[in-house]
């Protein structure tokens, strides 16, 4: 058995998933795919489109054999914090032979080198003051390694080939045991908005589902088919699509109920941005124009949704740094199938963290209600937290507590209806 990982958002499932996915099988005939998925909440601080069991289960379908989550401490965090999260929890599984990931480039020589620069040679004060500049921390990374790469021939401004470059960062500061292949995206650019069809992106798709629910054919040949009957019993009840726009008067309140001294006990907020969002708080009516208020020329929406939820989650720096330097602590299993279950036995033995099948069996309600300083807990309070915070950003209130009770999804490939 080789056991090869991929993280992913999965919001939703899509063709380019499923060829990342069919790539590497197609490679290995004893290949089997944990793939490692954000919770509730993407990495740039917006609502996942359905939850978090709805997603992991058309993974599965997609051809992913154990779906396991991405602690939302890590999830909701810069390209170098999500990466480093990701690759600490796969490392502590003990049975990963490789890292699979998509990228604009497939040149995995090029990317270590990029990588092991980032890491022991490029001068971070260059770094800084790109940064400080106004550019982008793709725009800063890619000026600084093509002093010492001149040949470079790819961009990696791509927001793929930066994470790529972040897993492989990990990599190394880890001394992962297992390998790394990068296979080339095929056709549409990561976050494009437009819809192309076969191959498009998972942003392309939100689109369309967000602005008619009904609308499930119309997109039908970006997903795969062993998907389509499961979304479209999703898109049954029209309530089931999560809307980051409805948090905004949760995050209005949490705000206005803060202080400044509060609010520069985040990531990333200082230097007066703290009294920008409680100004934007006071005074907007929505999410995008409480952003548009924040923004400068130095700060990207990206770094301000995520500071949003940050406040949102109560999620500040102090506890980052607790959670960065402990690291993942537990494998929470949303699905799985027959092979599936096959690696969680050999999760069982090899891992140094445990598999996480019943919250209850780690933590009560009653606990999640009390502070805990045992790492564990405090690190899972944070994934119940979110998705309880998810279930307020769908049109009709879902009720909270769903990790409590939700079990991981077990979905028989072998018996799924074909279209």
């Amino acid at each position: 058995m080789k056991v090869f990982a991929i993280i992913a958002e999965f919001n939703p499932f899509h063709n380019g998933h499923k060829y990342l996915i069919e790539t590497i099988k197609n490679n290995y005939n004893d290949a089997f795919c944990i793939a490692l998925m954000s919770g509730s909440f993407t990495q740039r601080g917006d609502t996942a489109i359905f939850d978090k069991w709805q997603r992991a289960s058309l993974s599965v379908l997609g051809g992913a054999d154990l779906v396991l989550e991405l602690p939302a401490a890590f999830a909701v965090r810069s390209a170098e914090g999500f990466a480093q999260g990701a690759v600490s929890l796969l490392c502590r599984l003990g049975c990963i032979d490789m890292l699979c990931f998509g990228s604009e480039t497939a040149d995995i020589n090029a990317l270590k080198k990029a990588a092991h620069l980032l890491n022991h040679q490029l001068d971070g004060k260059k770094l800084r003051e790109s940064l400080r500049s106004g550019m982008t921390y793709a725009a800063a990374v890619e000026k600084a390694i093509e002093e010492y790469i001149p040949q470079i021939n790819f961009s990696l401004k791509a927001p793929n080939t930066i994470l790529a470059i972040e897993y492989l960062k990990a990599m190394e500061k880890e001394q992962a045991n297992f390998s790394a292949i990068a296979i080339k995206r095929k056709k549409a650019n990561h976050g494009s908005s437009v819809f192309t069809g076969s191959f498009s992106s998972a942003s392309s798709i939100r689109k369309i589902l967000k602005s008619d629910s009904t609308s499930l054919q119309k997109i039908q040949c970006a997903i795969p088919d062993s998907c389509y009957f499961y979304m479209q019993s999703i898109l049954k009840n029209t309530d089931n699509i999560s809307f980051t726009e409805n948090l905004a008067r949760s995050m209005m309140a949490k705000i206005r109920t803060s202080s400044a001294d509060r609010l520069r006990q985040f990531s990333g907020i200082g230097s007066g941005l703290e009294y920008r969002i409680l100004k934007a708080a006071c005074t907007a009516d929505s999410i995008d124009a409480m952003l548009s208020m924040m923004k400068s020329k130095h700060l990207h929406y990206s770094r301000l949704q995520r500071s949003l939820l940050h406040i949102l989650m109560d999620l500040d720096k102090a506890s980052l740094t607790d959670f960065d330097i402990f690291g993942a602590a537990y494998a929470r299993v949303l699905a799985f199938n027959a092979n599936g279950r096959k690696i969680l036995k050999k999760i069982k033995t090899d891992s140094s963290i445990p598999p996480i099948l019943k919250t209850t069996k780690f933590f009560s309600q009653r606990q999640f209600w009390q502070n805990s300083d045992d790492k564990l807990q405090s690190l899972l309070h944070y994934d119940i937290l979110a998705t309880d915070l998810h279930a307020l950003s769908f049109n009709k209130v879902a009720p909270a507590g769903k990790d409590f009770y939700l079990s991981p999804v077990y979905i028989d490939t072998d018996n799924v209806s074909p279209l």
